[in-house]
């Protein structure tokens, strides 16, 4: 017997449809489908399945339990994003993926094992496998991110700067800046909505720092040492990653104050202990300093047990004293 036309809510006003005609099985496929492999019993029975239909696929194993009123269909193998969308369904009306969860489906952090982190607007039954905060995002702080409903970037970030040290929150900050997701102004403006909230500072220093916005940070070493510059109170440099022309070739250099005409290189070990890295980075040297730049390579150690040298030469030539 065929079943008639029925819809089932999905995260933040959007709605599935089960067309008509269609059995049960195909049903709860097309709505698996667009969750991720997971579905809610209250959707099932907006759907027209009825309780008793539910219990007979939890028997046989065609619906898996991944939380209370909540199923994988077929296996419980669940993606992270199947994690993430199970948590949210089981967490009703208004959750919303956050934290660091959050900061793990926009690829600013890679995914944990942990419990999935979701906001929720009031107390819900503690489950397995959730960490549940209480609080209810304004709407535009909260996204449909492929059908998860999540916390926007820059509340993804201030939420998260409640638990984790400065400089934590400024990689995260350079990351998410690098993949163009935020930027100074949404940053300065959540942290005007909240002028009182629990571990703004960080985000606060961060926000402040000059060096934010004059480009994307591609390492942690590129961090410390802006961190660096910011401590001895040197100028930034006027660019960063960018690509300069010099006899032809095209280099990509990692800071550059062109006023200066000084190029520093930022050399780790992994990326330069190699033979063909030392004779690569020497060439590129010699073609600078023939172009009349002035190249400068700072390594892991200087910025760590040569600080006050690395401040002396960096000095020398953007103070004026080593101009040529």
């Amino acid at each position: 017997m065929g079943h008639a036309r029925r819809i089932t809510p999905l995260p933040r006003g959007r709605i599935h449809v089960r067309p008509e005609g269609i059995g049960d099985d195909e049903a709860i496929a097309r709505l698996a489908g667009v969750q991720y492999g997971v579905v809610a019993r209250r959707q099932l029975l907006d759907l027209g399945i009825t309780q008793r239909a539910i219990g007979h696929r939890l028997k046989r194993g065609r619906l898996r339990r991944v939380h209370l009123g909540t199923y994988a269909v077929g296996h419980d193998a669940l993606s992270f994003r199947g994690r993430v969308m199970a948590a949210t369904l089981t967490m009703g009306n208004g959750a919303v993926a956050s934290h660091h969860t959050s900061a793990a489906l926009r690829k600013l952090e890679e995914p944990s094992n942990g419990p999935i982190q979701v906001t929720v607007p009031q107390a819900r039954r503690r489950q397995d496998g959730i960490q549940i905060f209480r609080g209810t995002p304004p709407h535009d702080e909260v996204e449909i991110l492929d059908c998860i409903p999540v916390t926007s970037v820059a509340r993804t970030i201030l939420d998260i700067s409640r638990t984790e040290s400065e400089p934590s929150v400024r990689r995260l900050v350079k990351q998410a800046e690098f993949r163009r997701l935020t930027n100074g102004t949404a940053l300065a403006a959540i942290l005007q909505r909240y002028p009182r909230r629990q571990g703004r500072r960080h985000l606060s220093a961060v926000a402040r720092s000059h060096h934010m916005g004059t480009g994307p940070s591609r390492s942690e070493m590129e961090d410390l040492f802006m961190n660096f510059l910011a401590e001895r109170d040197l100028p930034f440099p006027s660019e960063r990653n960018v690509m300069i022309a010099v006899r032809g070739r095209e280099l990509d250099v990692d800071c550059m104050w062109r006023d200066e005409r000084l190029v520093v290189e930022l050399d780790s070990r992994q990326a330069h202990a190699t033979d063909t890295a030392f004779q690569e980075d020497r060439a590129r040297d010699r073609l600078l300093v023939g172009a009349k730049w002035r190249p400068m390579r700072v390594t892991w150690e200087q910025l760590h047990a040569e600080r006050d040298d690395l401040e002396a030469d960096l000095r020398a030539v953007l103070d004026g004293d080593g101009r040529q």
